[in-house]
């Protein structure tokens, strides 16, 4: 990493200031528009040395880059990475101010970036411990940077400890509000994060700190989801947030499971066919789980065997498989059928009359 001084910045402009100091963009002749993060000297600890020692261990595209530091008359500070696009936090909150709806397939793209950057971290043997959407930055082509590593800490034995820090509440897992740190806690954070960019909602609102923990340690409660939330991405949400850190999946779960809802969003080939075209409901029902489907219904969300039920309906209708809809009937899949289930039983008899007519 590089030792800059004054005169390798012009154009300097201040654009954020917080308790560390303040946020600067600048022209660099090496890097072009960099953000200069000012720590003023009142306010200084050992999060300065603590960030330079841990960012200067990391390489990827989705963490921030640190170019160098240097001793300015405004304070100690690092160069790095500028974004254009601002951090996550304040992006959400203008969408929702402006009335914008950020397409679906833009907001996995960047869960997938921040589970990227994490597990290149984790990796490391890094606990980040401040993990929010305010410390995750978007570039010009909104891509998510991981940013602000002045609370992070290396420690292979997997825990770490740390006074609660004022103004996270919102993102910390109940068990750091006792000082204990590690890799599971920025798992939690994660769930949050996921939680606030797939509903765009802003997350715990009107509420203080206190209620906060009382909500989240105390109360063991989590932000509720919206009727439309993707039934198999609140599963591995709800598994990110769980009180027992040991039930919290690795980073890589989450990776792979957000890349395949990317990669394929109708998940045709991760359907048994042949379970399907036997009519075994039960051994279709028994691998569900593990599939990772991204299925919407307008009017209810389904759990347990209903959801089942009505995947199995939904997999039915698609693929004209006729026992497997005389069974569901049988199971009375169809109690409290919503519009779409019943547009795909229209489907389904369309089907069958079809298979009558050949057969006569």
């Amino acid at each position: 990493m590089e030792t800059f001084c004054d005169k390798d910045f012009k154009d300097l402009k201040e654009i954020a200031r917080g308790g560390f100091g303040k946020v600067y963009i600048a022209y660099c002749q090496d890097y072009g528009e960099v953000a200069i993060k000012t720590i003023e000297f009142e306010s200084l600890d050992d999060s300065f040395e603590r960030e330079m020692a841990i960012v200067s261990t990391l390489n990827h595209p989705n963490i921030t880059r640190y170019y160098g530091f240097y001793n300015g008359d405004k304070g100690r500070s690092i160069v790095m990475e500028y974004a254009k696009n601002g951090n996550l936090y304040d992006f959400l909150e203008k969408c929702r101010d402006e009335d914008i709806d950020l397409p679906i397939e833009l907001r996995y793209q960047i869960c997938l970036g921040i589970c990227r950057g994490i597990k290149s971290i984790h990796k490391k043997d890094i606990v980040h411990r401040d993990l929010k959407t305010p410390n995750i930055l978007l570039n010009r082509s909104m891509k998510p940077l991981i940013t602000d590593f002045g609370q992070s800490k290396r420690d292979k034995r997997n825990l770490t400890t740390l006074n609660n820090s004022h103004g996270t509440y919102k993102w910390k897992a109940p068990e750091t509000y006792d000082g204990k740190f590690t890799k599971k806690s920025d798992i939690f954070s994660l769930g949050i994060i996921l939680w606030e960019i797939i509903t765009m909602e802003e997350l715990f609102k009107d509420m203080t700190d206190y209620q906060i923990i009382d909500f989240v340690k105390n109360k063991d409660r989590r932000p509720e989801f919206p009727g439309d939330f993707p039934m198999f991405l609140k599963n591995i949400i709800m598994k990110c947030w769980d009180k027992n850190p040991d039930n919290r999946p690795d980073v890589s779960n989450v990776l792979d499971f957000i890349e395949k809802i990317i990669q394929n969003r109708d998940v045709s080939n991760e359907i048994p066919f042949e379970l399907i075209a036997n009519g075994d409901i039960d051994g279709f029902n028994s691998m569900i789980g593990s599939i990772d489907v991204n299925m919407r219904y307008p009017d209810k969300v389904y759990d347990g065997q209903d959801m089942k039920n009505a995947t199995l309906l939904h997999f039915a209708a698609r693929y004209g498989q006729i026992k497997f809809v005389q069974k569901l009937i049988q199971l009375n899949a169809l109690v409290d059928a919503t519009d779409s289930d019943i547009l795909f039983v229209f489907s389904i008899g369309l089907l069958f009359i079809t298979q009558l007519i050949r057969i006569i």
